[in-house]
């Protein structure tokens, strides 16, 4: 019975993020700035217990709330600079470069 309460007790392991995608964890962004081509679909990922959000400051792309486990697509059809934050915890800041 220990043992199965120390399983049921490890953390989730998250695996490795790649290229295209973002992550929401620890009530961060990783990585906390990405260079990408034009074209690029990125995902953002929910690795937090929390809800977040995906907001760019010019309100080119949205989310919506992301619950643990949600993730958001967006491609970059335009090149240039994309900042975000989280509408919940406006610590957690993005950057996108486009070229």
């Amino acid at each position: 019975m220990v043992l199965f309460a120390m399983l049921a007790c490890k953390k989730h392991n998250d695996g490795t993020r790649n290229d295209n995608e973002i992550w929401l964890h620890n009530q961060t962004i990783e990585p906390y700035q990405t260079k990408i081509s034009k074209g690029t679909t990125l995902t953002f990922i929910n690795k937090d217990p929390k809800t977040h959000t995906v907001s760019e400051f010019n309100k080119k792309f949205y989310s919506g709330s992301l619950k643990p486990d949600d993730s958001f697509s967006y491609t970059f059809n335009d090149t240039g600079y994309y900042a975000f934050y989280c509408n919940y915890h406006n610590s957690m800041l993005g950057q996108i470069i486009v070229k």
